[in-house]
Parts: structure tokens; C-alpha cells; sequence
């Protein structure tokens, strides 16, 4: 859990899972409200450092893989988005 940078944010958890020849970030976002979750989804969406962007109500998520492994973000975004969050 980090301090959120952004005042629309109620909390950030990250986990970065990193060995000698890959980096794999996976960032959970809360927003106060859901328009907030999707305005900030969508300034996600543009920053080309992160993949695997997806929203679940006022949760966003960003799967950042290095090198890339867009079948593991898949997944990864396919369990975040089928996930029933508790408010």
C-alpha cells in the first residue's frame, strides 16, 4: 500500500515482482467514485509505460510486464475484472 498521489484516490497497492531478466508491475488503484475511476482509466490508457489497463467499478488496474507477455496480463486482467470488489 503506498500514499495516494492523487486526491481522487482512496489508496494505491503495488506489487512488483522482479527477477534477473524480467519486471512484472501490478498496480491497483481506488477512486472515490466510479467517474473518477474511468476519467483516471482513460489517462492510463495513454501512458504507452503501462499495459494491461482495466476498470472494475471505482478500482482500476495496470499490469506492467518486461519484457512484454500480453498472455499474462490477459489473464491477469480477465481475474481483476471478474472480481466482485467489496466497497
Amino acid at each position: 500500500m503506498e500514499r495516494p498521489f492523487n486526491d481522487d484516490m482512496e489508496y494505491i497497492a503495488t506489487y512488483k515482482i522482479a527477477l534477473f531478466t524480467s519486471t512484472r508491475i501490478i498496480s491497483v488503484f481506488k477512486f472515490k467514485t466510479s467517474e473518477k475511476a474511468q476519467f483516471n482509466l482513460e489517462e492510463a490508457m495513454q501512458n504507452p509505460r503501462m499495459a494491461g489497463q482495466a476498470r472494475n467499478g471505482t478500482f482500476v488496474m495496470a499490469a506492467t510486464f518486461f519484457p512484454p507477455d500480453e498472455a499474462a496480463v490477459t489473464t491477469i486482467r480477465d481475474l481483476f475484472v471478474s472480481h466482485e470488489f467489496v466497497e
